[in-house]
């Protein structure tokens, strides 16, 4: 009656994570987006017209990289999603989120 739910085993944090060509190339040009977001909002990074444009500056580095970095990029979404992240990511990953 009582205590007997049946419970899932608990997932690694990276396991649980699914990577899509986006996040990955904002993962790994986020220092290039950043600046570009800054000087496109003629702002501070943290303020609101930052934030507003950094979807823009987002979308102009993925559109500047050629075809061979975007399938490398693809391909590294997958590798993510399916293993576990390299050591570096995992790092940034967790300071970012703060687990």
């Amino acid at each position: 009656m009582y205590g007997k739910a049946k419970r899932k085993p608990k997932k690694t944090l990276y396991d649980t994570r699914k990577w899509t060509y986006l996040e990955v190339v904002t993962a790994m040009k986020s220092d290039e987006i950043s600046i570009l977001a800054a000087e496109l909002s003629n702002d501070v990074p943290g303020s609101t017209s930052y934030f507003a444009s950094y979807n823009k500056a987002r979308s102009q580095v993925e559109k500047s990289l050629t075809d061979k970095q975007r399938q490398v990029y693809r391909e590294r979404a997958n590798e993510w999603s399916n293993k576990k992240l390299p050591p570096k990511m995992q790092r940034r990953y967790v300071y970012r989120n703060k687990f």
